[in-house]
């Protein structure tokens, strides 16, 4: 996993850093990757900068059930807990709305969002965004 920031590059003071760190164990458990991400982002964070970008990398991702032990964390693979509330997270924020439920280090307001203008449809993942016959008729003819 990797952090990085910066301030913008054409403001003095322009400050960039970056920190990483490798996981034991591989997870997908949202709690064990931002305490890892937090831990980062305070080696990072500098007081008084603007920062311009931000951002999490996750690297060398491995398919789900493949799991490598560790012999310094401890583990079992039959701890079904983390993917119990994993699972109930998603499902409340299925039924519920996207981010209803959300961790505490997410904050409770998100004032940016992602500039989607030109992004193209995702027919292959979305329901809503499949073209259906009538409205190819209209941007078709």
């Amino acid at each position: 996993m990797s952090v990085f920031a910066h301030s913008s590059r054409f403001k003095e003071p322009y400050y960039s850093n970056s920190a990483k760190c490798q996981l034991w164990v591989a997870s997908n458990h949202t709690p064990t990757l931002l305490k890892y991400a937090m831990l980062l982002v305070e080696k990072v964070w500098r007081e008084g900068v603007q920062f311009k970008k931000a951002g999490v990398l996750l690297t060398r991702i491995t398919e789900q059930g493949v799991l490598q032990l560790s012999l310094f964390e401890g583990s079992s693979p039959k701890d079904t807990r983390p993917q119990q509330l994993m699972q109930t997270v998603d499902e409340l924020n299925f039924l519920y709305g996207q981010d209803k439920v959300r961790f505490a280090v997410m904050g409770c307001e998100q004032r940016w969002q992602t500039r989607a203008q030109f992004r193209s449809n995702r027919w292959t993942t979305r329901w809503n965004e499949i073209p259906h016959h009538q409205s190819l008729k209209t941007t078709l003819f």
